[in-house]
């Protein structure tokens, strides 16, 4: 009997098919902008709201600026762009934080 046709006790492996995502790198630039433009509005004073002057700030810090970039860095791990993970998760890492230390509860 050949080599060839004794059976392999072993399986071959199954390997999961790549999964095609959107480039998550839009979204993540847009959250850092959008949270970057209003912080700087609200600095400059040109944002002021009376009743809770932080509120719109730690909720964008907290919300899009963290967690959707938190997000977008994860799907660009996903995508093998390992400089774009860093970039978004680093930066959604430094929102949550940010927002965590405007908020009212922190002190």
């Amino acid at each position: 009997m050949a080599a060839e046709d004794v059976p392999s006790s072993a399986p071959e492996p199954v390997y999961p098919s790549p999964v095609d995502i959107a480039n998550p790198g839009p979204l993540g630039l847009s959250a850092f902008a959008l949270t970057t433009f209003v912080l700087s509005f609200f600095n400059a004073g040109i944002i002021v709201n009376l009743s809770a002057p932080a509120a719109l700030v730690i909720s964008l810090a907290l919300g899009y600026g963290g967690l959707v970039q938190l997000l977008a860095g994860m799907w660009e791990f996903r995508c093998g762009n390992t400089f774009g993970a860093t970039a978004f998760s680093s930066y959604g890492g430094f929102w949550i934080s940010f927002g965590l230390i405007l908020s009212p509860s922190s002190g």
